[in-house]
């Protein structure tokens, strides 16, 4: 189904959204042209295009750590994912996020 696609894909739409704002936030102000702010929007959205329809699923898999332990960044992840599958509403409900 289209919400088990999503939850499977979505460590990897949201890796890209942490990816993005880690690489522009810092050096992003209300001072740089429209150009560049479209450039941003441009890469940005294309990524998560890519990780939305699973392009390259190796881009955007879940990294395993090697001690068991998850750095602040993978729980960020793990916590925005859950938020994220709520947005969309129920597997089996029809009530797509409205609620």
């Amino acid at each position: 189904t289209w919400h088990a696609q999503l939850v499977e894909r979505s460590y990897g739409i949201v890796r890209c959204l942490m990816d993005c704002h880690l690489k522009y936030s810092i050096n992003f102000s209300s001072d740089m042209g429209e150009q560049t702010k479209t450039q941003i929007l441009k890469e940005c959205s294309g990524q998560g295009y890519r990780a939305a329809s699973n392009e390259d699923p190796t881009v955007w898999q879940q990294k395993k750590s090697s001690e068991g332990s998850t750095s602040n960044q993978e729980d960020i992840i793990t916590e925005l994912r859950s938020y994220f599958h709520d947005s969309f509403g129920h597997p089996i409900r029809i009530d797509y996020g409205t609620g």
